[in-house]
């Protein structure tokens, strides 16, 4: 059994947090692939020492963390070193195609999610992974990557809030709220081929 506590940073600290950039795990959202395997995946398959994404957010809304919120990611090549990263899992329809169907409850945590990492880093910009790659600041390549307008999002997602006058998650003290802290059973746990 593998646990990741809120000070797990194998790559180190970030100097600073200027983006938040949203992903999907690029894998059916008619399948509830858990947290545990987007890390076995990145550790195994990939050979990294961690997750990539800081928090992954499952198909029942469960966000789960899985690398300490300051901690240097590995989600966005030249982003990395300044970017908080967000997965949300799904984003192909069941013929492999991109599909932003995510589940409400999921929309939920992003939001809360994203609310709270703007409290900790007021001045980051929200975006998705495709914005980061359109914008030039990333040599990933084409992507269509979390599979929705992440900026617009965003935007509409604060004039609904100012609408509604509903405050900003607070966040606790540095850490984002998060629903449980990783824990892989590496018994139960199998990663499936796309």
């Amino acid at each position: 059994m593998i646990r990741y506590g809120p000070d797990f940073a194998p790559r180190g600290h970030r100097p600073t947090t200027d983006i938040i950039l949203i992903h999907c795990s690029a894998t059916p959202n008619s399948r509830s692939t858990p947290a545990e395997a987007i890390v076995r995946y990145h550790m195994e398959r990939l050979g990294w020492r961690s997750c990539g994404y800081h928090v992954v957010i499952e198909r029942d809304g469960t966000a789960v963390e899985t690398l300490a919120p300051g901690a240097i990611g590995a989600h966005s090549r030249g982003l990395n070193g300044r970017a908080f990263g967000i997965c949300l899992i799904g984003g192909l329809d069941d013929q492999g195609r991109p599909d932003a169907g995510y589940s409400a409850a999921q929309w939920e945590t992003l939001a809360r999610e994203v609310g709270v990492a703007k409290q900790v880093w007021p001045a980051a910009a929200v975006m998705g992974h495709r914005d980061a790659i359109a914008r030039g600041l990333t040599s990933d390549g084409p992507k269509a990557c979390p599979c929705f307008d992440a900026v617009a999002w965003w935007a509409e997602t604060m004039r609904d809030a100012a609408e509604e006058d509903t405050p900003p998650p607070e966040p606790d003290g540095d850490k984002l709220r998060l629903d449980r802290p990783l824990t892989i059973d590496a018994a139960t746990v199998v990663i499936q081929p796309r």
